[in-house]
């Protein structure tokens, strides 16, 4: 009788926990099921509980050591090694994830989450044409998934630079009633990297006809206008969307962008410090500010964008195992280059003429990137020390130590660049230069540029600051400050590591 009732206490337990998590509570969550997890033979509910309760309070880690626990408690369960599968693969953990998600499906496990996590991983590991097919098997079974439709989308970019053949799946998710915003917002940054101006005006003539008063089609608009040009347009479409909701962060970023091109400095600081107020945290809030601010010949531009203070270079030490940087270098571009699987840059991000790299390079065990990141602590450390803590919005955060959050490799052809840009998932950003193609004599081709945002403004804002790039170079500088490249003439490569870190 007394197991009967523990029994139904735990379900009950379980039942709480998750109303929690629905409701935002995850801290109350943990609480309830920590107990019941920690029992000498837990139940697989409460291990699944306790590991939903971990995910939702930002504890991936715990959360895969409680799934993997699950995995070899209830080696019959196909969904622990489902669970155990996707949680390997939201940390990239790719092996890991491959290895679990194919047992689940050797136990008859069909479903098609388990496919989109099979899908995803493969992804990561750069199996593209078998993460085509299982993102396709997935569309076949949810035809309205717009978040494989985007994931299929922008892979069939990335492998072909075939625009219309990678916009195919979201026009087919959109026709069998997928969400229109989601869809709409994969378009658009696709439509931007293909340079496809006049498909991005048709598409904003549909969405506004079909939504005129939606605040964040119409920001969006206003963007693609101002790239065009086109100032008034893009101030007409700004202002409706503030009209609408005069506190949408991205509004305000965008109308502070727009005013700046038109010459309406004050009004432009003013959108950026309303930004400022509402998403403190937000990385485009500062990099704006700070072009606000130059415009108006404010103090908040040379101390966001402290050049001396925040750029600086450092010479990797050779890692253990190399007797020089050379021939570290040399295998290090090795490794990379068998990395460089795709043909198109990827969606949303600032590569032009050239490649990207599949998931996080910090979580990949392999020898030579490992030693990479080892003979990173030191420049970090350094730079981090050397900044000190202070109430400035970029120091605040210097908690005296760092994690790598995501970590890529970027390799451009002739002509390629990066275009002007900042890292908003970010605290410290970084490039790392592995192999450069030679630079003409006076020139500036190829190096990195900052302090130039990405649209024209009224007054001109030019790169304030260029660092000359050399193999072996680590360049470290805060997330929000704008940076890009010049392109380069040379018929040859340009092979860079680049990484965000945050605090820990």
């Amino acid at each position: 009788m007394t197991g009967e009732v523990d029994l139904e206490s735990a379900r009950s337990a379980i039942d709480a926990a998750y109303a929690h998590i629905e409701s935002g509570r995850p801290d109350h969550a943990l609480a309830l099921t920590a107990p019941l997890a920690q029992a000498p033979m837990p139940t697989h509910a409460a291990l699944v509980a306790h590991s939903q309760a971990l995910k939702a309070l930002g504890r991936p880690e715990e959360s895969l050591a409680c799934d993997r626990r699950a995995a070899q408690l209830y080696p019959q369960s196909a969904v622990a090694w489902h669970n155990l599968g996707a949680t390997a693969g939201d940390l990239e953990r790719t092996a890991e994830s491959k290895q679990a998600l194919e047992r689940a499906f050797s136990m008859g496990l069909d479903r098609p989450e388990t496919l989109q996590a099979y899908a995803r991983t493969l992804y990561l590991m750069g199996e593209t044409a078998a993460a085509e097919r299982a993102f396709r098997m997935v569309l076949q079974r949810r035809p309205d998934d717009a978040a494989t439709a985007r994931e299929l989308a922008e892979l069939l970019w990335m492998a072909t630079g075939d625009i219309r053949l990678a916009t195919t799946p979201l026009a087919e998710a959109m026709m069998q009633g997928a969400d229109e915003e989601a869809i709409a917002a994969t378009l658009i940054q696709m439509y931007e990297i293909a340079g496809r101006r006049d498909d991005l005006r048709t598409l904003f003539e549909r969405l506004l006809a079909r939504k005129p008063d939606h605040a964040g089609f119409l920001a969006s608009a206003a963007r693609a206008r101002l790239v065009d040009g086109e100032v008034d347009a893009a101030l007409d479409l700004i202002d409706r969307s503030l009209a609408i909701d005069p506190m949408l962060t991205s509004s305000l970023v965008q109308s502070a962008a727009v005013r700046l091109a038109a010459g309406r400095v004050e009004e432009a600081l003013d959108a950026a410090r309303t930004a400022r107020d509402i998403e403190p945290d937000n990385q485009a809030v500062w990099g704006w500010l700070a072009a606000c601010a130059r415009a108006a010949g404010e103090p908040e531009y040379e101390s966001l964008f402290d050049y001396d203070a925040f750029v600086r270079p450092y010479k990797l030490d050779t890692p253990e195992g190399w007797d020089t940087l050379d021939s570290f270098l040399a295998d290090l571009a090795s490794s990379l280059r068998g990395l460089h699987r795709t043909r198109a840059e990827p969606v949303a991000q600032s590569v032009r003429g050239g490649t990207q790299t599949f998931g996080n390079l910090a979580l990949l065990e392999h020898p030579v990137l490992r030693a990479f990141f080892q003979a990173l602590e030191r420049p970090i450390m350094t730079y981090i020390r050397d900044l000190g803590a202070s109430a400035h919005p970029f120091l605040a955060r210097n908690t005296g130590r760092y994690r790598i959050q995501s970590a890529w490799s970027v390799r451009l052809r002739e002509q390629g660049h990066h275009s002007n840009h900042y890292h908003p998932e970010g605290w410290i950003s970084s490039a790392f230069y592995v192999a450069l193609p030679p630079t003409p004599a006076g020139s500036r081709e190829g190096w990195l540029q900052l302090g130039e945002p990405p649209y024209s403004t009224a007054t001109p804002q030019p790169p304030a600051r260029f660092v000359k790039p050399e193999p072996g170079m680590l360049v470290l500088f805060p997330s929000y400050m704008w940076h890009g490249t010049a392109p380069f003439s040379a018929n040859a490569e340009r092979l860079t590591i680049a990484f965000d870190a945050v605090p820990a």
